[in-house]
């Protein structure tokens, strides 16, 4: 299970009571990066046309997650660390913590589990955090469901009821509109809700084989409404992998949004290559909803590559090179504006981009 709340559906129905009512338990990780070369960032900075404002520089960010269980009741809280004073994909400034999760799981029955708060969105196949993510940048699809979202990452707030239906998993939700207006109470977003529905399944007969279905429903794009012109409106997702005996995993995600992208998707591939290092190759496209934004733009589109090792049970390091076909104002022919909101939502901006990140868990 690569989801967060749906994990929780599962194991909840298994889960133990603690053998103490006190018994909290903690884990996380530490996320060291290297930005090697950002071509996207060239010339914003700096004295001369060379400076580049995050080329050679380190970062790091961690995450603490607290879980505690008590008979049916679990209850979880995640809180994010980052470096104060950096920047978010929102463009505001970061405190040095802040909450990515919040939320209680009650095991209603054998059949029947409640999630309540704010979680993880059971949308999509990238997953939020480092430690659970196929490469160390995220995917298109995760980008564009990340860019919908109020919340920091691709998160949401509600109340979720999941369970199995034969041998699949069920998850279905209310939760705020996705987007919210983005903060701003001007827009027909503000005040709604979004229903969400997900259906997982790995099928016995196909050892390896999971397959995703999801929908999220949001307020749609309105012309002209302030706060809401980003809007991509009803989502729907279907992703698939398959994990050939441990080695190889083939996987594609695709999205299909009502307004502003037409479409997403990321296919991949990733493998053992041995002595704990790991090879993978990534394909992202996102294409554009020209009765929203006009014919000009083009597709966004990435190929990254990715080598990880292993150096201990808690520790890998991986180097990442992501080329990105992104959309530039060339002689005006794309207005600045549209190349800011192409970039925001997809995530790709034009230009290679390479990391080294050093995790560590605990």
């Amino acid at each position: 299970m690569k989801k967060t709340l749906i994990s929780f559906a599962v194991a909840s129905a298994l889960a133990v009571p603690a053998t103490s009512a006190f018994a909290v338990d903690v884990s996380g990780f530490a996320d060291v990066q290297l930005t090697v070369t950002d071509d996207s960032t060239k010339n914003t900075a700096g004295p001369t046309s060379s400076d580049n404002p995050r080329e050679k520089q380190f970062s790091a960010n961690g995450e603490v997650d607290f879980t505690h269980a008590a008979g049916d009741v679990t209850v979880r809280a995640d809180v994010d660390l980052n470096l104060r004073g950096a920047t978010l994909r929102n463009g505001s400034t970061a405190d040095s913590a802040s909450l990515e999760q919040a939320l209680v799981v009650w095991k209603a029955n054998q059949a029947v589990t409640v999630i309540g708060g704010v979680f993880n969105s059971p949308i999509g196949q990238d997953a939020e955090d480092i430690v659970d993510q196929r490469f160390t940048s995220h995917s298109a699809v995760y980008n564009v469901l990340d860019h919908q979202t109020a919340l920091d990452g691709n998160n949401v707030a509600g109340i979720a009821v999941a369970g199995m239906l034969g041998p699949a998993t069920v998850t279905a939700a209310v939760l705020n509109d996705l987007g919210s207006g983005h903060g701003v109470s001007t827009t027909t977003a503000a005040g709604k809700n979004s229903l969400a529905l997900n259906i997982n399944l790995s099928p016995s007969a196909v050892p390896g084989l999971d397959l995703e279905l999801g929908f999220a429903s949001q307020e749609s794009y309105k012309a002209g409404v302030t706060g809401n012109p980003s809007s991509a409106g009803n989502v729907i997702d279907f992703n698939v992998s398959y994990n050939v005996q441990n080695m190889v995993e083939v996987g594609l995600d695709y999205l299909k949004p009502s307004d502003i992208v037409d479409s997403a998707y990321d296919v991949w591939i990733k493998g053992s290559a041995g002595m704990g290092v790991d090879l993978g190759l990534r394909y992202s496209s996102v294409s554009w909803d020209s009765a929203v934004l006009g014919g000009a733009v083009s597709d966004n589109s990435s190929t990254a590559f990715i080598v990880s090792k292993a150096m201990g049970s808690n520790l890998d390091v991986a180097l990442e090179y992501r080329s990105n076909d992104g959309n530039v104002a060339n002689g005006g022919t794309i207005t600045p504006s549209l190349v800011t909101t192409t970039n925001a939502v997809s995530g790709l901006p034009d230009g290679t981009q390479t990391w080294i990140n050093i995790i560590g868990k605990f």
